[in-house]
């Protein structure tokens, strides 16, 4: 690549005008209030009570053998 040229700056005429831009108004969002709701009320249900859960003997945790330490080999000593 011979004299690369440094790159310049380049400038729209239509962005770089004295004009101001009158700002327009925005109208004000205002939501529909939520419809009531009528929600009938749960029924009284009589539910059985809990039946008493025997104890139960579990088996022991099996042992998880720890991860052995990793040394890094020593670096071999160059004649």
């Amino acid at each position: 690549m011979q004299g690369a040229r440094p790159l310049r700056a380049r400038t729209c005429p239509l962005l770089h005008t004295t004009s101001t831009v009158p700002e327009l108004p925005v109208p004000e969002h205002k939501l529909p209030p939520f419809p009531e709701l009528h929600l009938q009320p749960f029924p009284e249900v009589d539910l059985p009570s809990k039946p008493e859960l025997p104890e139960v003997e579990l088996p022991p945790k099996p042992e998880i053998p720890g991860v052995p330490e990793f040394h890094f080999p020593e670096p071999e000593a160059k004649p």
